[in-house]
């Protein structure tokens, strides 16, 4: 019985991985942000429900709340910014070669 040691697949042969949308992806990042620091629509709903709830005081709480409303404004600049000419650039970059994500050169 003959053992093969190479069992790396052929590179030729792996899937071309799309360039995720940006909004998409802006999108679940804040989301994930706000269940995190931020879970409820108001800061004094949040400090009603979760200061019982949770071993966080009032004032991380509310330095929690800034943070999401700081990356928030952070992210909206991005998207009205430099965000759509950076994911055009990915994405001409990613049509010319065969795997854009292990490709560091880029950044």
């Amino acid at each position: 019985m003959e053992h093969q040691t190479n069992k790396q697949p052929n590179k030729q042969e792996l899937p071309r991985l799309p360039v995720p949308d940006l909004w998409l992806t802006v999108s679940r990042y804040l989301a994930s942000l706000r269940a995190v620091l931020a879970p409820c629509d108001k800061l004094d709903d949040l400090l009603a429900s979760r200061v019982q709830e949770c071993h966080l005081d009032e004032a991380q709480l509310r330095a929690n709340w800034k943070q999401y409303e700081q990356s928030d404004l952070l992210v909206r600049q991005f998207m009205l910014n430099e965000g759509p000419e950076l994911q055009r650039d990915l994405k001409e970059y990613a049509n010319k070669c065969q795997n854009w994500v292990s490709f560091t050169a880029f950044f």
